[in-house]
Order: structure tokens, then C-alpha cells, then sequence
């Protein structure tokens, strides 16, 4: 088990690679340690209620008996200061884990979709 540094840093490792490389996709899950689920979110857009679409995330989470052990933003500073957001959540090896916890947001942003 890592400490929650290793965590931080691998929730700021994920959202960059997400920025950088996944930036056309809203949002998605990244392969990692089949005991971890990280998720990934590229669609500040306010309006749309992204922190309620994040507090979903960490919501379905918990439901499932995942916990999140790590959240960062990317980029830092600068107008586009944390447009992607990764959480890194501890979580059984179980993958419908991450895609429940995917499908919940989805469902949330078009909730609160205009």
C-alpha cells in the first residue's frame, strides 16, 4: 500500500496524461494497479455542475467500497488551472468498479445538462 503522497502524485501524473493525451475525451477511466480505479475528468464546463458531477464520483465510490486516496487538478495555475481532474480511488480489482463509478457521473452531467 502506498502513502497518500504516492497517491497525490499519481492523481497529478493521471490528470496531466489525461490533459495532454486524452484531452478530446470528456471523461474516461486510465489502466493502473488492478487495485486502484482512476478516473478522469476533461469538462470544467461550469454551468453543467462539475463539482456535483465530482461529488457523484466520489459518492458512487463509497457506495461501492471504494475510497479515494488521491484527487488533483492539471494544469496548475494560469487561466486553464485545473481543467482535467483525476481521482485515484483504492478499490478491489473488481472493473465494473470504474465503470459504475463513470456511469453514475454521466449520469449526473446530463442531469444537469441545460
Amino acid at each position: 500500500m502506498a502513502d497518500s503522497n504516492d497517491y497525490l502524485d499519481l492523481a497529478r501524473t493521471a490528470a496531466r496524461y489525461a490533459h495532454e493525451g486524452l484531452f478530446s475525451h470528456r471523461r474516461g477511466i486510465l489502466p493502473s494497479d488492478p487495485h486502484l480505479v482512476i478516473i478522469y475528468d476533461n469538462n470544467p464546463t461550469s454551468g453543467r455542475g462539475r463539482e456535483k458531477v465530482l461529488a457523484v464520483a466520489r459518492e458512487a465510490a463509497e457506495e461501492q467500497g471504494a475510497k479515494l486516496v488521491g484527487e488533483a487538478g492539471y494544469p496548475i495555475g494560469g487561466p486553464s488551472d485545473g481543467y482535467t481532474v483525476a481521482m485515484v480511488f483504492e478499490a478491489t480489482a473488481d472493473e465494473e468498479v470504474g465503470e459504475n463509478i463513470l456511469e453514475e457521473m454521466w449520469d449526473a452531467f446530463a442531469k444537469e445538462a441545460p
